[in-house]
């Protein structure tokens, strides 16, 4: 096969960090390559290489045979190279049609939308060109970008991350698109974390760890236990988990909950949700329907506008963030190092961050609080160089290590885990899930919210969708399958 990029032996150094090491890439024309590595593996500043954000410190990309030197994106685009964000760079107001030719320098506009016209032909892209964005689903929102990316004539096709947003009916629709977008001719590079999506659409798979590259193995040849141990390091078997599911009472209880987000508009409308003691009930949804605002009209750290909350026939829709801690509800947020954390505090402080109360009323014990701090470090394998090291030291998975700590040693009553594997490597995913499934079934109440629903069908007993600040359905998990879910994830009805 002809090789159309080579980037060979990549170095970028960042203040204090080494993103990419000696990396070398190669890229058949006619392929979807797969990008394969945990967060932090270096996968996203290697193609920002590519695409010309940033300049490498050592080494050289080869380029349809020739060596080149994006000194700009525009250097890439007008190459033949075009890349999708995670986060999409579109103008609400206007129609398609006007985002994809936004920017574009030499074009006629009676002629461009034949030109897109031939262009979705081609590519079995299907969108209506003359619909505002403001009224798409992120799915097409997506297939807009793509559709930006071959107007320009792009002839390889970055994909940062493209199924983090999207439901799996959407998945399964971008997938199939690439691959006729490949028999046209199409290259594609297809960065993920996800070892299923690498398997199921990808012809070949570079896999990097810690910024350097492990690994090159042909995807009908290799499987996820062999990519998996490439990510890590180690060899990674995973088991099922095994839960004692309980039929206990009502401990958190939500009724007709209307809440706003922090632009005054509503976020969550007339929400009621039931949370059983020792049962784990998993709220799926496409990000930014309402999740977010649910987690912190829970915690207390946003009001609500109506409705009540209960915490086992206790109402605590007033109560204070501090009551609620003592109340017994714990809360492993979304943003770990915004809010999960105090990250100029040490490990020890912010291991003891809630129950500060209990080592002294005028003066800390802190010999009491170092010792406690060590049993939590031992039982949680938190990897630490000391005691007293600041948390924004730590690694992403010490870090939930280290909040899981804190707020599983309580011993709650209520347990909000919000997106509590995000980032994390093969082996810290099933640690935090085990020592989830060991909550709940000891009794606690767990809300599990994730855009994963491996993980929600992998360990919830009950599922929740919401869309737009609704709830649209409960289930028992063996009662939906993930298509069901799906539908109802992007608007649909059952």
């Amino acid at each position: 096969m002809d090789v159309l990029v080579e980037m060979k032996n990549i170095t970028k150094k960042f203040p204090g960090v080494i993103a990419n090491k000696n990396v070398n890439l190669k890229v058949f024309k006619g392929e979807i390559h797969g990008l394969l590595g945990e967060n932090g593996a270096g996968k996203t500043t290697l193609m920002n290489i590519l695409f010309g954000i940033y300049k490498q410190d050592e080494g050289e990309i080869i380029y349809k045979g020739k060596k080149v030197e994006f000194k700009s994106p525009k250097d890439a685009i007008n190459m033949g190279i075009g890349m999708v964000h995670q986060h999409f760079n579109l103008v609400d107001t206007l129609t398609v049609w006007q985002n994809v030719i936004l920017g574009h320098s030499e074009f006629v506009l009676k002629d461009e939308k034949e030109k897109l016209m031939d262009v979705m032909e081609k590519y079995g892209i299907r969108i209506n060109l003359d619909a505002r964005v403001s009224t798409l689903s992120v799915g097409e929102e997506q297939r807009v970008e793509i559709l930006k990316a071959l107007y320009r004539d792009a002839e390889l096709l970055i994909l940062d991350e493209p199924t983090a947003i999207l439901t799996p009916q959407e998945v399964d629709s971008l997938f199939s698109s690439l691959k006729k977008m490949v028999k046209k001719g199409l290259t594609v590079i297809f960065i993920t974390h996800k070892l299923k999506e690498a398997l199921s659409v990808t012809d070949r798979i570079t896999v990097l760890r810690n910024g350097e590259v492990v690994g090159v193995v042909e995807t009908a040849k290799t499987n996820e236990i062999e990519l998996a141990r490439m990510m890590v390091g180690k060899e990674i078997v995973i088991r099922p988990i095994e839960k004692t599911r309980r039929n206990g009472k009502d401990a958190l209880r939500i009724e007709n909950v209307t809440a706003l987000n922090d632009e005054g508009i509503e976020a969550l409308k007339k929400v009621s949700l039931t949370v059983k003691s020792g049962e784990i009930l998993g709220l799926a949804g496409v990000s930014g329907n309402g999740q977010k605002e649910l987690e912190e009209v829970i915690v207390g750290v946003r009001r609500i506008k109506s409705g009540r909350i209960y915490l086992y026939d206790r109402e605590i829709s007033k109560m204070g963030v501090k009551n609620r801690i003592k109340a017994g509800i714990s809360c492993i947020p979304e943003d770990r190092l915004g809010s999960g954390v105090a990250g100029k505090l040490s490990v020890v402080e912010n291991l003891m961050l809630r129950d500060f109360e209990d080592y002294g009323e005028f003066s800390l014990d802190f010999e009491k609080m170092r010792e406690k701090a060590k049993k939590l470090i031992e039982e949680f394998d938190i990897k630490t160089p000391s005691l007293d090291t600041p948390v924004s030291m730590l690694s992403g998975g010490n870090l939930q290590r280290l909040i899981l700590a804190r707020e599983l040693s309580r011993n709650p009553r209520l347990l909000i885990a919000s997106q509590p594997t995000r980032g994390l490597d093969v082996a810290g995913i099933e640690y935090v899930r085990k020592r989830i499934v060991e909550t709940a079934s000891n009794g606690t109440a767990v809300m599990l919210i994730s855009e994963d629903l491996d993980e929600i069908f992998h360990i919830a007993d009950r599922i929740a969708v919401i869309y737009e600040g609704e709830i649209r359905g409960v289930f028992d998990r063996d009662s939906v399958t993930k298509e069901e879910v799906g539908i109802l994830m992007a608007g649909g009805l059952l």
